[in-house]
């Protein structure tokens, strides 16, 4: 069948062809940029059947690009071939700015700079053909951040990084004694705390195998501690900073001297952090690239509305230390469309229960 433009030119369509096939048939960029069309004079729908002689207007917008459900649309392979190419490059797009996010916190943390000739090396080293198409890769997740990271390491002669907090060693002296429950805590009974009658009552109950629970926002490596004490229940550890400690500030509760007993040991301790986004396509890749960036975990994530225009996002995330946890936190507030950065407190720790259905 033939169709018409304004201005009298003839298209030839095969039955079945919607104003989308027209528009690719015109040119690949009035395809890609078509946001509706008016036929005969009347505007309808992109999926209206054209008809043999009818004349069509394409109405079309620059910043548009077409979804990928216009390839089961679209009557010619023209038109699909054209679809495939413009939904790839738009992923393509969307997947560059968190690649490149996560090269730029690795080396603003070590203080180097990777020129576009350094960059080849690596990229082939991790079967790329370009700087472009290994941040992509990193965007989509295809390369870790650990893999470019050792890349980085060998071209730039970077020792692997792994800050290390000056812990204290626990030891027996002074009256600090472990727990069944855990051993990587050592614990003391202060002098000259005020107790009432369900303190005492609580520390009349401690013994060696009095359970031990960690408070919800978690604690690392590097947090003081204290410990918590209630009748009939287990001692609750939190970090000194926790808001929950504000609460039970005036309450007939116990208190335990609590320090770290790593001894060496390296492990990986979850926490849980907080953050405002502003509503925008990439902006969940964009934190994940970042938190990876800084060789933590993600565990879990609760996302909520807060507004039309901004999302409050709380991750459980796994560090090693509290050096870490601060790198993680210091490159989210550095990366844009993010606010109240934040560790988790009380609110946001029920708020991701829930979100949990925990």
């Amino acid at each position: 069948m033939f169709c018409f433009t304004l201005r009298g030119r003839l298209i030839a369509l095969p039955r079945g062809a919607t104003p989308i096939d027209f528009a690719y048939a015109l040119h690949t960029d009035i395809g890609d940029t078509c946001v509706g069309a008016k036929i005969n004079g009347a505007i309808l729908p992109l999926v209206t059947q054209l008809r043999s002689g009818d004349e069509v207007e394409i109405i079309h917008d620059q910043n548009h690009m077409p979804p990928s459900n216009w390839i089961g649309i679209a009557a010619t392979g023209k038109a699909r071939a054209a679809i495939r190419r413009a939904v790839r490059h738009a992923a393509a797009q969307r997947a560059f700015a968190p690649g490149e996010h996560v090269l730029k916190m690795m080396l603003e943390r070590e203080g180097v700079m990777l020129d576009d000739s350094e960059a080849k090396a690596p990229a082939e080293a991790l079967g790329s053909q370009s700087k472009r198409d290994l941040l992509i890769a990193v965007g989509e997740g295809k390369i870790g951040s650990e893999p470019l990271a050792a890349e980085l390491a060998r071209i730039k002669g970077l020792r692997k990084r792994r800050r290390k907090l000056d812990l204290p060693v626990a030891d027996t002296a002074d009256g600090w004694f472990a727990l069944r429950a855990t051993d990587l805590f050592r614990f003391r009974v202060p002098g000259g705390q005020r107790s009432g009658p369900r303190a005492k009552a609580a520390l009349a109950q401690l013994d060696f195998h009095m359970p031990v629970t960690i408070s919800g926002e978690g604690v690392v490596p590097g947090d003081r501690l204290v410990g918590i004490l209630q009748p009939d229940a287990p001692m609750l550890v939190y970090p000194i900073h926790s808001d929950a400690l504000i609460d039970l500030h005036d309450s007939d509760v116990a208190r335990v001297d609590v320090r770290w007993n790593l001894s060496g040991k390296e492990d990986l301790y979850p926490t849980v952090i907080s953050m405002e986004s502003v509503n925008r396509p990439g902006s969940l890749a964009q934190i994940s690239s970042a938190i990876a960036a800084c060789d933590a975990n993600i565990n879990n994530l609760v996302m909520r509305m807060i507004s039309p225009d901004f999302h409050q996002m709380i991750f459980e995330i796994e560090v090693h230390d509290l050096a870490q946890l601060t790198d993680v936190l210091a490159t989210l507030k550095r990366s844009p469309g993010l606010s109240s950065v934040q560790r988790g407190h009380a609110g946001s720790i029920n708020d991701f229960d829930a979100g949990m259905g925990r």
